[in-house]
């Protein structure tokens, strides 16, 4: 069982003094010195390192930065463009609506007019037909006449025809006078209707040239809003990777800060130890002086306590007092009482009358009571179920608490120094 462990938290406690043998003493000075030392060049090699590795993520993190900002740039360009070819294909899709809907209207005026002028072209052809049927019936009774009365031995066939062809038309004249001139209106509606139709048919022409040209741009916009939607989609996934790779290189250098705070933290609280390692040091041969006098006085007057003391508890001792070596580690340990093997429950008794001034649990202590015997003696129970309170006085013997478990470790200081409990103890009580 360590008890260097047990004392430095027991007298944490107290806020006593922490005294320690010579060769121990030594062994720790030097221990310490060496990992101090160590940790001071392990920490100088590796600041540059990481200070370099610190500057070259932070470096990385600023290029990728930049090119995110001139991605979301070009993309904010990207969106513009497809924004204003999205609305230009809107119009133009409005537009060829508009249009459409002008062609049907003209295309049925059209046919309107084509259907007019068919009706028209059918009257004229009536209006011919029968003109002509008027021509050839006058004709005919012209030839009746020629050779029924024998006019041709007055006139030539020829001439007469001639004089008679003058006459008939004369005559026909009025006949088919509103023939002729239905005729001719008939004609002039023609007329207007073929202008018409063709004003109709150059209009169609240039509404199918512009819905031709709307259609041309509008397949040019959809190529350009795709090839816009597609420059789009690249930014993204690029400031995405982009983004990705800026978290990871924040996160490693989020580390590098880290390490280097901690290596930092390290060597302060190396420092911090070290300059406590030497006020320590300081204080522990101050108290060495104060212990040689101590041991001196001791020797010559116990005062109120006396050799001879019954033990607080009886049983058999099974770690002494004193510093002792591990044969295996070669590591020397401390016990700054005796340690007394017992019955669980066994009552535990002062030694001395006194006062007690602590109770309480410490780690690795357990219960714990201190008894203040007012000569400058202190006397320790560690792993007692206490039976007292703090302030109150105890007299010799009186049970202070039982023991918890089957060892009771007990010291006996001289103020903060640590005295051997078996030079005032009668040892015919303990086994051991």
């Amino acid at each position: 069982m360590k008890k260097n462990n047990k004392t430095e938290a027991l007298w944490e406690a107290q806020k006593k003094g922490f005294l320690c043998p010579v060769s121990l003493r030594v062994f720790l000075k030097n221990l310490i010195s060496i990992v101090f030392v160590v940790l001071i060049i392990i920490h100088s090699s590796s600041t540059g390192w990481c200070a370099s590795q610190k500057q070259e993520l932070e470096n990385k993190i600023k290029q990728i930065n930049t090119t995110i900002s001139n991605k979301q740039y070009h993309y904010n360009l990207a969106e513009r463009k497809y924004i204003a070819y999205t609305n230009t294909l809107k119009e133009l899709n409005n537009k060829l609506l508009i249009l459409q809907k002008k062609l049907n209207e003209n295309e049925k005026n059209l046919e309107k007019l084509s259907t007019e002028t068919e009706d028209l072209n059918k009257s004229i052809q009536q209006l011919t037909d029968k003109l002509n049927q008027e021509k050839a019936k006058s004709s005919r009774s012209l030839k009746a006449y020629y050779y029924f009365y024998n006019v041709e031995k007055y006139f030539p066939e020829g001439l007469y025809y001639e004089y008679m062809n003058k006459k008939i038309a004369h005559y026909l004249q009025g006949r088919i006078k509103s023939y002729m001139e239905h005729q001719v209106l008939l004609n002039e509606q023609k007329k207007e209707l073929l202008a018409k139709k063709a004003q109709q048919m150059s209009l169609i022409k240039k509404i199918n040239e512009q819905k031709n040209s709307y259609a041309q741009q509008k397949k040019t916009n959809a190529t350009l809003a795709q090839e816009a939607a597609r420059l789009k989609q690249a930014y993204i996934n690029d400031i995405v990777n982009l983004q990705r790779q800026r978290n990871y290189l924040q996160v490693v250098l989020n580390k590098v800060i880290q390490e280097e705070i901690r290596k930092q933290e390290e060597l302060r609280r190396q420092r911090e130890l070290e300059r406590e390692r030497l006020l320590k040091q300081k204080q522990l041969k101050k108290a060495e002086e104060l212990q040689k006098q101590e041991e001196a006085q001791s020797r010559m007057r116990l005062e109120n306590l006396h050799a001879g003391l019954r033990p607080p508890i009886e049983g058999v001792i099974v770690d002494n007092f004193g510093v002792k070596t591990n044969p295996v580690f070669n590591v020397q340990t401390r016990n700054d009482g005796i340690d007394i093997k017992a019955l669980n429950g066994t009552p535990v008794r002062a030694i001395a009358k006194g006062k007690v001034d602590y109770v309480g649990t410490l780690p690795g202590l357990g219960g714990v009571i201190i008894i203040n015997h007012l000569n400058g003696y202190y006397s320790i129970y560690a792993h007692v179920n206490v039976g007292v309170s703090k302030g109150q006085m105890v007299r010799e013997g009186q049970v202070i608490g039982h023991l918890n478990g089957d060892i009771l470790h007990f010291e006996l200081r001289k103020g903060s120094v640590p005295v051997n409990p078996l030079n005032f103890i009668n040892r015919r009580y303990l086994g051991g």
